[in-house]
């Protein structure tokens, strides 16, 4: 795994890697300097099987492998070694192109790893819930990594739209049947989108599932990015969106993903290029 191209923000906060495994495909590693922290996103397959429709690699479904623990590690280590030692914690993010849950013992064991060579680092991992067993495999098996998120993207509630958001998915009822046995910290992320899932009623419905929510679980409200070739819009609810979930007493978190200018932000990050058809 090496860097073959580093494309930086216009605000100078996010640097988007393309890194080139030994068979000749490329992925990309999105760096931000965040306030009080360094977040390395990384890829951890290259494409995705998934298919949602809010992601690049979900509209241009072209899966090919997933990364070993050696690249997986590899291609963390080369953004690393380029950050500036500023005393600021560094978090690797597993919320990059492909889904972790299905890479599962190389992404755990790169984990460990890396727990283990960078002390002191945070660690955190996206999944669409697949495999919801894992997630309690995953407490057990990241038992030493002590600073750890988990982050499952929920998107909504309701198993029939959910399957039209994210074509290869579980059922909420089933996710939920072994998060809510997790114990460490957990967030349900959500991204609204017009028409789709950012009406009253869907945020409602939201509502009474997560009506007993515990200690360790928060909802975030994520920002749709553009993705090219998809026809999906930017909700224009935002605000009464978080409203009604302050008002039902949940802990909400609202972020805006970095490096949108760069196709750097969430959701839009590529792989499944070959070296011959990059084209940055």
């Amino acid at each position: 795994m090496k860097i073959i191209k580093r494309e930086k923000s216009n605000d100078g906060i996010t640097i988007k890697f393309l890194q080139e495994t030994e068979d000749g495909y490329v992925i990309e590693t999105t760096y931000v300097n965040y306030r009080n922290k360094h977040i390395i996103c990384y890829s951890t397959q290259v494409g995705c099987a998934i298919g949602c429709i809010m992601c690049y690699n979900g509209v241009n479904p072209s899966f090919k492998r997933s990364l070993n623990k050696d690249e997986l590690i590899l291609q963390c280590k080369n953004v690393y070694d380029e950050i500036e030692q500023d005393g600021k914690k560094v978090l690797f993010s597993a919320m990059g192109i492909g889904e972790p849950l299905l890479n599962y013992e190389n992404v755990v064991n790169a984990i460990n790893y890396m727990n283990n060579f960078y002390k002191g680092s945070k660690f955190a991992l996206s999944t669409t819930g697949i495999k919801p067993k894992l997630i309690l495999q995953l407490e057990e098996d990241l038992s030493e990594v002590r600073d750890f998120k988990l982050m499952i993207s929920i998107h909504t509630v309701n198993n029939e739209k959910r399957a039209k958001l994210i074509k290869v998915n579980e059922k909420i009822g089933d996710i939920l049947k072994f998060a809510r046995k997790y114990s460490r910290k957990i967030e349900y992320n959500y991204v609204p989108m017009k028409g789709l899932n950012d009406s009253k009623e869907d945020i409602l419905e939201l509502v009474q599932v997560f009506e007993k929510m515990q200690k360790n679980e928060k909802i975030k409200i994520n920002q749709y990015n553009i993705v090219e070739g998809s026809s999906v819009e930017k909700s224009e609810n935002l605000s009464k969106i978080i409203e009604i979930l302050e008002k039902a007493s949940f802990e909400v978190e609202y972020y805006e993903t970095d490096g949108i200018d760069i196709n750097a932000a969430c959701g839009q990050m590529r792989g499944v290029f070959s070296k011959k058809v990059v084209t940055y």
